[in-house]
């Protein structure tokens, strides 16, 4: 599978919220480094972790806007929309922004929407790195978290 074509199924799974059919799109060693998270993690937490953001937003969607890719790496910008209707789960940016040590925080109701981008390094038709760069400031602000 070419890589444009990978990144068109995971978007879909994504946006069907299909972690199963995600996670194959996966090498099994991979490291994803979500944005606000001081470590990469393994696809299977990170898989996991994306459970809780549907959790915070049932609705989400990610919509790209511009692909770079090549049979290594690809670029992905892209938004991310959805509306906050569960408990919004806090990284540790958002806690140092906030100033709390709270996990969670209540729903507000309130949409998301950002742009932002995700960098993918791929082998084999999998992806074997993946980083997250998004707007996590913004994302409270619009949430009403802060003002």
């Amino acid at each position: 599978m070419d890589t444009a074509a990978l990144i068109d199924r995971m978007v879909d799974s994504y946006n069907r919220h299909d972690t199963e059919a995600l996670a194959p799109c996966y090498a099994p060693d991979t490291r994803v480094h979500p944005a606000g998270r001081p470590e990469a993690v393994d696809a299977g937490t990170w898989l996991a972790a994306f459970g809780l953001v549907l959790q915070s937003f049932p609705d989400l969607q990610l919509h790209p806007r511009n692909l770079a890719a090549d049979d290594r790496v690809a670029f992905l910008e892209a938004r991310l929309t959805g509306t906050n209707t569960g408990p919004f789960t806090l990284g540790e940016t958002d806690r140092l922004v906030l100033g709390t040590q709270a996990e969670t925080l209540p729903a507000t109701g309130r949409a998301m929407d950002i742009t932002g981008a995700v960098v993918l390094e791929v082998a084999d038709g999998q992806v074997t790195a993946e980083r997250h760069y998004w707007p996590l400031v913004d994302t409270l602000v619009q949430l009403g978290f802060v003002g």
